[in-house]
């Protein structure tokens, strides 16, 4: 999955050959699938250029938020779904303020199966010199965007997340386990 960053007031072009708004039926190439209440954060501008032919957009940060819109696309007669997540920053770099984080104690090591399953949390930070994360340990956090692991994690279930629709990002050190495992589930990563 793909994500990109930018500020209130910032617009990036991407060039996906996707049309800006679909709902069922893709156009062209591809279409991202629109929700009410995204250009809260985001607006979204198709471009067509004749010479040479290209569609593109353009995006335009609104307002600080993580967003991660769905998309279809086909290419060659194959069909697929993924997302793509706007980052959209403050003035100063920051990200979007998180009105509820759960930070877990230095001293844990194993997060237990299910131990925060259905928590109403929108950040978790899992604590350096954790080890293990059990089955479903923060599965159905419908409220969940953000989830920070550490670089000491050497076993990660592959169904921690299962139910977390909104999550928007991981965050974790490149070149460790947490990240491949990330990169593996295909969760965009900070």
């Amino acid at each position: 999955a793909e994500s990109y960053s930018l500020g209130i007031g910032d617009t990036i072009e991407l060039h996906t050959n996707f049309e800006g708004y679909g709902w069922d039926q893709p156009e062209y190439r591809g279409c991202f699938i629109m929700e009410d209440g995204f250009e809260d954060v985001i607006t979204f501008e198709s471009v067509h250029v004749d010479e040479p032919m290209e569609d593109y957009l353009l995006i335009t940060g609104n307002r600080t938020g993580v967003l991660t819109v769905p998309f279809r696309a086909n290419q060659d007669g194959l069909n697929w779904d993924g997302t793509i997540t706007f980052m959209v920053n403050t003035d100063d770099g920051q990200l979007p303020p998180i009105s509820s984080t759960l930070n877990l104690p230095g001293g844990t090591k194993t997060v237990e199966e299910e131990a925060f399953m259905g928590l109403t949390v929108q950040r978790i930070n899992v604590n350096a010199g954790c080890e293990r994360l059990e089955s479903h340990a923060f599965a159905n956090c419908e409220e969940l965007l953000v989830l920070s692991l550490p670089a000491s994690l050497t076993s990660i279930a592959d169904d921690i997340l299962s139910g977390c629709s909104k999550l928007s990002f991981i965050i974790a050190p490149e070149n460790s386990y947490a990240y491949s495992w990330a990169q593996e589930h295909q969760y965009p990563i900070y």
